[in-house]
């Protein structure tokens, strides 16, 4: 994959995140090969071993950054109850390598319409877990 075709794809990702930006969602990072967004809302964190409550800020909602040989999209949602997904987003699902990073080699609007689904699956479960 060409540096040229990466970039193209890197556009049309960042394109497809930014009407996402409001003031509960805001840029992390927006450089040239690197997109981060994440939410400004404090919350909490149990630890599962201790029990102990942390308050924790800026909760990560979604990256892409540009690999050597794809663009990674890495929702983080999709890593914290993949369940959301599997069955909702087939096309982008078959993309998934590792916990929550889809390597995207190419985008067709089929992709790009299921890239937006999952978005919109993940900010409705961030909402409801009180991360933005």
């Amino acid at each position: 994959m060409d540096q040229d075709a990466k970039n193209m794809i890197f556009k049309e990702l960042t394109d497809i995140c930014r009407p996402y930006i409001n003031s509960k969602l805001v840029i992390k990072t927006d450089e040239e090969s690197r997109f981060e967004l994440e939410g400004t809302t404090e919350y909490s964190v149990t630890s599962e071993r201790t029990g102990k409550t942390t308050k924790k800020q800026n909760a990560y909602f979604l990256g892409i950054i540009i690999q050597s040989k794809y663009v990674g999209l890495y929702l983080m949602c999709s890593y914290m109850k993949p369940e959301l997904f599997e069955n909702e987003v087939p096309l982008l699902w078959k993309h998934l390598k590792g916990k929550s990073c889809f390597h995207i080699k190419s985008l067709d609007s089929d992709l790009k319409a299921e890239i937006k689904k999952a978005i919109d699956i993940s900010k409705k479960m961030y909402i409801e877990e009180s991360l933005i």
